[in-house]
């Protein structure tokens, strides 16, 4: 009875890691654009302000190279800790992956890696970081679906 039970755990433990395995496989690969660099000509698809007062003004923006089929965030006059990332759609917005979180760590600014947006949506998201409620971060400001 035992050799059966542990023979029942084995098969059901390789039948969990080769599903796994398949799922990893089938999705949409995520991949940073190869060769696409921040000072390639780019186009800046939209930008909002997620925080607005004294002392500084914070931006989300969404880059884009159109040349090299790539995209990124960057968030501007943020604050360290401060967070941007990109989410990517394949299904038009309804649902997506989130990708490149990155925090400002010095300086107010900031770019997520650059990826490849062929045939997907992109937008950019940040959150900021509240030092003066005990430390938390709001919620999320996005751009667009571009």
């Amino acid at each position: 009875m035992r050799r059966r039970i542990q023979k029942l755990i084995v098969t059901l433990a390789t039948a969990i890691m080769a599903t796994t395995a398949l799922v990893v496989a089938t999705a949409p690969a995520a991949h940073a654009a190869d060769g696409c660099t921040y000072n390639s000509p780019m186009t800046v698809y939209q930008e909002w302000v997620f925080y607005s007062g004294p002392p500084y003004t914070t931006y989300v923006q969404l880059r884009a190279n159109s040349n090299q089929v790539c995209a990124w965030g960057r968030i501007i006059g943020g604050e360290v800790n401060d967070l941007v990332w990109v989410d990517k759609s394949w299904d038009g917005g309804r649902t997506w992956l989130q990708l490149g979180i990155t925090k400002i760590t010095s300086g107010t600014s900031n770019f997520t890696p650059a990826y490849n947006d062929q045939g997907t949506l992109m937008r950019a998201c940040a959150a900021p970081w509240d030092w003066f409620a005990g430390g938390f971060y709001h919620s999320p400001t996005c751009t667009g679906w571009w």
